[in-house]
């Protein structure tokens, strides 16, 4: 039996099975021929085992010769060492390591193993075994050796032959074999085949055995080593290295017994153990034997508590697990970061500030600190940190522990950690124990920072200095967590300087020449020194009567007088300014935790009342010190904003007054005099009125945000009363009582103001929207897509209109989700406001679909649809939101969008009995002419029919402060692509797609919009400062093109459509930008600017490929078209600029030049050959379609415009003609050619 060689590991004791028979080679045998070494009864297999016992073991050969020359000097006493060369490699004498057989044998150790190994594994004839009381794990062992027969349970003799194999080249015996038991503290450790050697000196673990045997894993590092359970995890033995080996320590053994007794045993006496147990009202183990002793033998080893036998223990007494200290060591900076945020403060600080941000590193303990105006500034605070920290001490952070605050659990900061490869560890909810470092370290900062201000007696609004002080001596103070070194030693590998610091909130006299305004002024004023700056060598000073902070490096102290000690020159006599310190608000802030901390009022004079808005700038400040009189390695951390303090001596900053003046300060101002050298607004009598955040809106006017304040309102209550009663009539649920285990969906009220066209609010509405977000798929909600109309088919849909001059209606259902009937079983909670008295617990089992719910706008659609059917409606193939009705000669068309409905069609009488039937199922609203469908404001006139969004474009315009905006002639720069690359990243991206997608929706009917609008609709992800000015400028074009719209006049019914390419104008990825425009007649049905999927690689194939799709676009309207009843005599016209491209569709001649075209773009050339469609060439200065694929100049542009659009002002209007009487010149009505 030969053993696998084992790994080059320092827990191998190589013990292996060595068969006993005659090994062949260069004396290896039992005749000791050549140089062989061996008596017969202990047979080396150094040749021919060699390299299988020790193919990968391979160690130095230096490591052979410990023990080498003493073994040598007792086999050769006879000879002198100097008469015969001694190999180096394998230790023998009479050849040299040039000739040595082993030398190209790598896994040779020699005949000697290392000292280490070898002194574990010799022989020895003393006498010393040890008492199997410490086992040595062995990775190299086939099998479990021990030198102590009382280890071993039923043994037997051995009866082979083989031999043990251990690392010094000796043979041992094996006497007896067995099986044994591994007793530790946790758990008992089964040895099978056991083997007994008298000889071996220590008792030795194979580790695969006792893997295997044991169903366990083993893990080995260089100080520790553990024993796991694999099905389970747990951890079943810990232990340290000793002198480079891994023992196990086995606990005294306890006197076998007989399974079958002990068993039986336990099982008579846990009955009586339980009984008593229950009697004495469940007492812990050691009180019950102290009360009955004889329930002693009930506790088994591994029962040792009550909460294992007894699960109301558990029910009644379940407690906090002990924390033991974390092992974790970091061995470098930034390796392990902890943070977390404090606060918010009980009261704002002097500037603004009401939260703070903390680092620590883990190996350093340096702290870095950041003041925060809300919490959302987390992310952005951390992305500068990161940056900042990792480009000074090139480190990257490796792991981030924080607790599970909403700021650190939410989408973007994950997605950002996981990005940049930073593992983010997660302290249990309610366990800040787990995140103990800097939860600890927010009472160093505090407690310090409390200390500062009683010291030089300022007020609680300065506590922002005062934490940035602190952390800013923490970290240059030495500590015994490192030793007695200090944070800024352990990061930078030297020393802090002290000499620059001073003490906080002593008085100062700043240089303030520059800031006076004639030389006979003062040169300096006392001060108040409250710290020292992120980026300047100097310190901040803060002036008690102006309120003014300044920076500066020319400073003188008094560190012996401090404000309460100054006698104020308004006084007549001097008397003391006390503190106005308290600090009873902040011992709640102590206790830090996930959750705002309750705070008990404080008395006016000594608090600042927190301002119900946040301020509008946002303002990241990091506190990361630096010497004043040395220059620095402290790490600065990028500032996106303008620091409120300012640097002396160019420029200086006031101090913000809080809401209330603190009594420290409020006898230091004057009240009636304003003697500062500053000329103000007030000083020349000019004042501005001031809008105060505390003024009560006229919820009247505006929509009120939650029920409690709608509720104040008779309006407000009106349409709730009207929505809960629609709900009502509607039977939309019946109360239940909550059913077990059901999904219980929330509601709100969500209010909205219905305005006219013209801006005057129309009526109130409340509507009651159930929380979908509760909702969970496969429960209570499976499919939810619902089609609308499609803005072509809205603008078809009129243009026929017009054309076959047939009237237009509009309709509105009131509550129309109500009318879904819902096939899942949903609950939801009763609305606000409207519980029932009776059955206050009960919950809402939803017959019909609400406002909210995911499914609602499919069951709407639903049953709206299966309505229509009955009433001779089909939907069309094209757009499914497009019904059509045709019976004899009477034709409709019906569009519906969500609630919105218009119908259209050549029977008057038809519509009106349609509406009629429909009001029978619906609630339904005739809203008479349409005239206000969708934002779109549509107006009928003798000449036809025009669609404008002038009030949604000025209500735009308001609502990015652009109504008075200086107007621009083109919406983008001429000749101008955008790029991915310039510009600053934006903040707020949401402010930004919030209004591209505006600006979108403006090409409902502004085709002069499209590339524009598409261009900034490119950089939705990474918005920066160029495209946001590129998207104003749209905003500058509509302030002076309001009144543009589409004006549709009756034609023929026919189709033709423009189709141009920009090729490779995309700065960023070469893409060529396609441009479609296809009319009706005279009228513009559909347009589109959109970038090619694809990179061309010719002009002529982007042509191509915009050709392609402009005919996909013209199939489609021409089913569309069919499904209408229209058919179209003349095959439509693509007018196409490009030769090539046309002659690519029409001449299969060319196709060899194009195969790397898609085939499917080729189908043009199908359609054309089956006359369904025809190309022609128009030249460049007629092509219309140029204005979707590129900026124009402004003549360009404005031609191109005016082939398109119209302004409003210059429709002769139908109340001009018919109202007024008046008939329209020639002049005053625009028609377009």
């Amino acid at each position: 039996m030969f053993a696998s060689a084992a790994p080059n590991n320092r827990n191998t004791q190589s013990s292996f099975y060595v068969h006993n028979y005659q090994n062949r080679g260069r004396g290896r045998n039992n005749n000791h021929r050549g140089r062989g070494r061996f008596s017969s009864n202990n047979h080396s297999n150094a040749s021919t085992q060699g390299n299988t016992q020790f193919s990968n073991n391979q160690y130095p050969s230096s490591n052979a010769f410990t023990q080498g020359n003493a073994q040598f000097s007792q086999n050769f006493q006879g000879k002198s060492e100097n008469s015969r060369p001694l190999c180096q490699i394998c230790g023998k004498l009479g050849h040299q390591a040039l000739d040595c057989y082993h030398r190209m044998d790598f896994a040779y150790q020699g005949r000697h193993p290392p000292a280490r190994l070898a002194a574990m594994a010799s022989t020895s004839n003393s006498s010393q075994i040890q008492a199997g009381e410490t086992w040595l794990t062995d990775t190299g062992a086939t099998d479990h050796l021990t030198s102590n027969l009382d280890n071993l349970t039923g043994h037997t003799p051995y009866q082979g032959h083989d031999q043990v194999a251990v690392g010094n080249g000796q043979a041992i015996p094996i006497k007896n074999v067995g099986t044994g038991q591994l007793s530790t503290q946790i758990c008992n450790f089964q040895l099978h085949n056991l083997l007994h050697s008298p000889k071996i000196s220590s008792n030795l673990l194979s580790v695969h055995k006792l893997c295997k045997h044991n169903n366990c894993s083993c893990y080995f590092d260089s100080n520790k080593f553990m024993i796991q359970a694999l099905p389970s995890g747990r951890v079943l033995y810990r232990g340290l290295s000793e002198n480079g080996l891994y023992p196990i320590h086995t606990q005294p053994s306890v006197p076998s017994v007989s399974p079958s007794s002990s068993i039986q045993a336990f099982l008579s006496s846990k009955n009586k153990w339980q009984l008593w147990h229950q009697r004495l009202g469940h007492p812990s183990d050691r009180v019950l034997v102290s009360a009955i002793p004889s329930l002693s033998s009930c506790i088994s080893v591994n029962n040792k508590h009550v909460q294992h036998h007894c699960k109301h223990c558990l029910i009644g007494k379940m407690h906090k697990l002990p924390f033991v200290s974390s092992q974790f060591q970091s061995t470098r900076p930034l390796e392990l970061v902890h943070s977390d945020v404090w606060g918010p403060a009980p009261i704002n600080s002097s500037n603004g500030y009401r939260f703070y941000l903390l680092f620590v590193d883990d190996y350093s303990r340096f702290s870095w600190l950041y003041l925060l105006h809300r919490k959302s500034d987390v992310l952005q605070t951390f992305k500068h940190f990161q940056a900042s920290v990792e480009n000074q001490l090139s480190q990257k952070i490796k792991i981030l522990r924080t607790d599970c605050g909403g700021e650190y659990t939410s989408n973007e900061f994950n997605t950002h950690c996981a990005s940049h490869g930073i593992i983010h560890h997660f302290s249990c909810p309610h366990t800040p124990q787990q995140n103990g470092l800097v939860e600890r370290k927010h009472r160093h900062v505090i407690e310090s920072a409390l200390t500062l201000l009683s010291n030089a007696g300022l007020s609680i609004t300065y506590w922002s200095y005062a934490v940035s002080t602190a952390v800013h001596l923490i970290n240059r103070l030495p500590t015994p967590t490192l030793s007695h070194q200090t944070p800024w030693e352990m990061l930078f590998h030297k020393p802090p300087d002290l000499v620059h610091l001073r003490t906080f909130g002593c008085l100062c006299f700043p240089y303030l020449r520059p800031y006076t305004t004639h030389k006979l002024q003062p040169r300096t004023t006392p001060c108040l020194f409250l710290g020292y700056p992120t980026y300047s060598k100097g310190y901040i000073c803060l002036d008690p009567h102006t309120h003014r902070v300044y920076i500066s490096r020319h400073v003188l102290f008094n560190e012996s007088e401090f404000l309460a000690h100054l006698s104020l020159p308004s006084q007549s006599s001097p008397s003391p300014v006390n503190s106005s310190f308290d600090s009873t608000s902040w011992l709640a802030i102590l206790a830090h935790s996930c959750t705002p901390p309750l705070i008990p009022d404080s008395t006016p004079s000594q608090s600042v009342p927190i301002p119900p808005a946040d301020p509008p700038v946002q303002s990241i400040t990091p506190i990361i010190q630096s010497p004043t009189s040395i220059p620095s390695p402290a790490i600065p951390v990028t500032q996106p904003h303008t620091p409120i303090l300012e640097s002396s001596p160019s420029t200086a900053a006031p101090l913000p007054t809080p809401p209330s003046v603190p009594p420290l300060l409020s006898s230091t101002i004057s009240a009636s005099t304003n003697t500062h050298p500053m000329h103000t607004r007030s000083k020349n009598g000019i004042f501005k009125p001031k809008i105060f955040h505390t003024s009560i809106p006229d919820y009247t006017q505006t929509e009120p945000s939650t029920y409690l304040t709608a509720s104040k309102f008779p309006q407000w209550c009106a349409a709730m009363h009207e929505e809960y009663s629609a709900l009502q009539r509607q039977h939309t649920w019946t109360l239940v009582p909550p059913p077990c285990g059901k999904n219980i969906v929330g509601c709100k009220w969500v209010f909205k103001l219905k305005r006219n066209s013209d801006g005057t609010i129309s009526r109130h509405k409340a509507r009651l929207v159930a929380k979908g977000f509760h909702q969970q798929h496969g429960i209570d909600f499976a499919e939810t897509f619902s089609p609308v109309v499609k803005p072509p088919t809205v603008r078809l849909i009129l243009a026929l209109a017009v054309t076959y001059n047939w009237p237009l209606r509009q309709l509105d259902v009131s509550n129309a989700f109500l009318h879904g009937i819902l096939k899942e079983e949903v609950y939801m909670a009763q609305p606000p406001g409207y519980v029932s008295p009776a059955h206050p617990n009960h919950v809402c089992h939803l017959h019909k679909s609400i406002y909210g719910l995911k499914q609602a706008p499919r069951a709407w659609f639903e049953s709206f649809t299966s309505q229509l059917v009955t009433l001779g409606f089909h939907s069309s193939t094209a757009d499914s939101s497009l019904f059509i009705y045709r019976s004899g000669s009477t034709v409709a068309f019906l569009l519906l969008y969500v609630d919105d409905i218009v119908l259209t069609g050549n029977n008057a009488l038809f519509l009106s009995q349609l509406i009629t039937n429909l009001s029978k199922v619906f609630e339904l609203k005739d809203l008479g002419t349409l005239s206000f469908f969708l934002g779109l404001q549509i107006q009928r006139s003798s000449t036809g029919l025009t669609l404008t969004q002038t009030k949604y474009a000025t209500d735009l315009l308001h609502k990015h402060h652009m109504q008075h905006c200086s107007p621009c002639k083109t919406p983008c720069v001429p000749h101008v692509r955008l790029s991915a690359t310039e510009g600053t990243p934006l903040t707020d991206v949401h402010a930004y797609r919030s209004l591209v997608g505006a600006l979108h929706y403006l090409t409902f009917t502004r085709p002069d919009l499209s590339f524009a609008v598409h261009q900034v609709c490119q950089f939705m992800n990474a918005p920066t400062s160029i495209h946001l000015t590129a998207a104003k400028r749209i905003l500058r074009y509509l302030q002076g093109t309001l009144d543009h719209g589409l004006h549709y006049t009756p034609g023929p019914t026919t189709l033709s459509a423009f189709t141009d390419a920009d090729w490779a104008g995309d700065p960023n990825d070469r893409r060529s930008t396609s441009g479609l425009l296809v009319f009706l007649g005279h009228n513009p049905i559909t347009w589109s600017a959109k970038k090619q999927l694809t990179v061309s690689r010719s002009s002529t194939e982007a042509e191509y490929r915009a050709l392609a799709s402009a005919s996909a676009e013209v199939c489609w309207l021409r089913v569309l078209l069919r499904d209408l009843g229209i058919f179209i005599s003349a095959p439509p016209i693509l007018w196409c600029d490009n030769v090539s491209a046309l002659a690519i569709a029409s001449n299969p001649v060319f196709h060899a030049r194009t195969k790397h075209i898609e085939v499917d773009f080729h189908f043009i050339r199908e359609r054309v050959l089956r006359k369904d469609l025809q190309v022609q060439f128009v030249s460049t200065a007629d092509q219309l379609a140029d204005i979707f694929t590129k900026g124009l100049s402004s003549p360009r542009f404005r031609e191109l415009q005016s082939k398109l659009m119209v302004p409003v002002a210059t429709i002769c209007l139908r109340e001009d003609d018919e109202a007024n009487g008046k008939s329209c010149s020639a002049n005053s009505c625009t028609k377009r050619q």
